[in-house]
This record gives C-alpha cells, structure tokens and sequence, in this order.
C-alpha cells in the first residue's frame, strides 16, 4: 500500500478538505433549580453529560478527549432526548443529574406515549446512561429499567425496514444501455459512479463520503481506498479498506473503467479538494452524504427502482443479497461489507430478491 508508483497524483497539488464542522459560537443560559444548573439552548444538547464528570472533577483536558468517546453521529442522536429529558425535569421539577428511579420510568413512559418506536425510546435509555446512575449503576442497566423496555419491545416490536429487496440486474441492465463513459455528462457519470461504487463495495454512504485522494492506492486492475474512521471503526479491529476491482468483460459495468473516467473529468475542476466525490454543478466543491445519497437515490429512480419504497442505503442489502444468491462465501461478504457478525447479515440484509420493483 506504501509504494509511491501506486499513488493516486493529480495534475497540481492536492490539499485536502476539513471535514470538520466549526465549533458553535452560540452562547447557552444557565437556571438553576433545586440544587442543580440546568442549562438552556443547549449549544451542543449534552451539556449534562459534561456537567456530570465536572461534578466528579474531571479537568477539562480530560473532558475532552472524554468527548471524542461519543462519535459525532451518536451525540447527535442523544443531544435530542438529553434535552427532552432536561424539559421534563424542569417542568417536574425533577434533579435531573440525580432523578429517583421513578422519574426515569415516567420520562420513558411519556415517550412511548408519544408514539415512539422501541427503537427511539431505547436510545433515550441510552443518553441517560451517559450521566445517570440508579443505585450505583448506570440507569440504561437497572433491572427495572430493563424490564420496563423488554415490555415496550413486546408492545411495539422493531421491524426490519424492508422484507424484500430490489433486483441489482434492474439497475445493471439500465446502466448497460447507457453511453459509454466518455459520451456521458459529469452529472450522469457522477451519479453512474457512486452507485455502482456502492453496488459493487456494498458499503455505507458514510465511507463513500469518506474516501480521499491522498487514502487511495491505483495499480492497472484495482483501486484501493482507506477508509479511515467510519461506524465500523472500533478498538483491536484492523483497518478498513475498500477495493474496486477492473471487470474487463463488461466496461459500461466496471467500476475501475468508470471510477478512472470520473477522475479525469474532475481533475481540473476540484481545486486542491481531496475528498474523491466533489458537486457536478459549479464551484465543484466537496458534497456531504446527504447530497451522496440524493445522487443514489436519483440514479436508482431512473433505473426503474421505487425509490418512495427503497433509500440510498438499499444499495447495501441489494447488493449483499445477490452476492448471497450467486454463491459468494458469506465470510467473503462480511469481509467486503464491513460486518463482524453474520448474524447482523442474515437478520437485516440477506433479502428476497423480487423482479417487480
């Protein structure tokens, strides 16, 4: 991976692209009830979190390098219900660093009233772990607590998102009959390229944003992209890579073909952008995975696909599922998709394939 004759170089010089969001300058006011500060407009929604290991006289060096624990996904998705929680105590109350086992019962009752699935109230339980212990352990792992949430399963248990799944030939035969990659725009090759990249790596839209220039590696049959910090990303796991491999029997469905295509159509226009996907539209600067997603889901509607049905992620189970039915070894595809449990595989994504999309 280190030989300097299997390194990606673009005419110029390459900078790369922070991904990194600006801090906010927002400001946040404190109340103070009961015996505790409550903070409101939250800045960042976990400002309880943080309040809690200063109460235990964490250094705000620690407190730091404490926060990159939670991905920035992650902390997203608790921000939310801390502050419904932190609302809750006020309206209560209630100490909402050290509430009564009651209170947590209560607030998670009042979500489920509210009409929410398992899936959201679980994660609520999981926010509240972050600060609040009952009876010396962390809330989410009280007895009570749990047995409270395996009667919400049962009430509304979680379903898989789709029972079936669509045909990747539909979208092959729609790509066969397409130009070829010169004759085609930079918004068709673009939207082309991302989804047989996702087809074929059967990856999350997260590591398609991800991948970079300067993490990618070229011979004349593969390329082959470091990944960096993605979802799978954990402690004691090697590094994640993904590898898109020539397909010379067919050249209109080669990722290589079309991946080495879409960089010399880009590679004047990216001005020092390393990110490998930049916006087809002026002043082509870096898209964010929303926008990644929008180009899958577009490509796909195209192909004949219903898209009111499937999202950008299908391509995942698609893609996995025939993989499956073609006989590829499932170690292979957990190796390919970034799965560690096979379980995982055959509960979620190993689908029927259906024709009629």
């Amino acid at each position: 991976m280190a030989h300097t004759n299997m390194v990606y170089s673009a005419h110029g010089t390459l900078g790369r692209c922070s991904s990194d969001y600006p801090e906010s300058t927002g400001s946040a006011e404190v109340t103070t009830f009961g015996e505790e500060t409550l903070i409101e407009n939250d800045i960042d929604g976990m400002s309880s979190v943080w309040i809690k290991f200063q109460e235990q006289g964490i250094s705000g060096e620690v407190l730091q390098i404490i926060k990159q624990s939670w991905r920035e996904s992650t902390r997203s998705q608790y921000a939310g219900f801390i502050k419904k929680w932190t609302s809750f105590c006020s309206e209560r109350d209630i100490r909402f660093l050290h509430p009564t086992l009651n209170d947590i019962l209560e607030f998670l009752l009042m979500l489920h009233k509210k009409n929410l699935s398992y899936s959201c109230i679980n994660t609520a339980r999981s926010a509240l772990s972050c600060f609040v212990k009952i009876d010396g352990i962390d809330v989410g792992k009280h007895p009570l607590v749990s047995r409270f949430m395996k009667g919400i399963f049962q009430i509304k248990p979680t379903k898989s998102r789709y029972n079936e799944i669509w045909d990747v030939n539909v979208v092959f035969d729609y790509i066969r009959n397409m130009e070829n990659n010169e004759l085609l725009s930079l918004k068709k090759l673009t939207l082309k390229t991302v989804t047989l990249m996702a087809l074929i790596s059967s990856q999350r839209i997260q590591s398609i944003h991800n991948i970079c220039l300067s993490n990618m590696c070229v011979d004349e049959s593969k390329y082959v992209f470091y990944l960096g910090k993605i979802k799978q990303s954990r402690p004691n796991c090697k590094s994640l890579y993904m590898t898109l491999e020539k397909f010379p029997s067919e050249e209109k469905l080669c990722i290589f073909h079309s991946l080495t295509e879409y960089l010399k159509c880009t590679d004047g226009l990216r001005n020092g952008c390393d990110k490998v996907f930049i916006s087809f539209l002026k002043p082509h600067k870096q898209v964010s995975k929303s926008t990644i997603a929008r180009w899958i889901k577009t490509f796909l509607g195209s192909a004949g696909i219903d898209i009111k049905t499937f999202s950008a992620h299908s391509t995942r189970a698609a893609s996995s599922s025939a993989a499956k039915r073609n006989g590829v070894p499932v170690g292979e595809i957990l190796k390919r998709a970034g799965w560690s449990s096979e379980k995982t595989f055959l509960k979620f994504y190993n689908l029927n394939i259906v024709k009629n999309n």
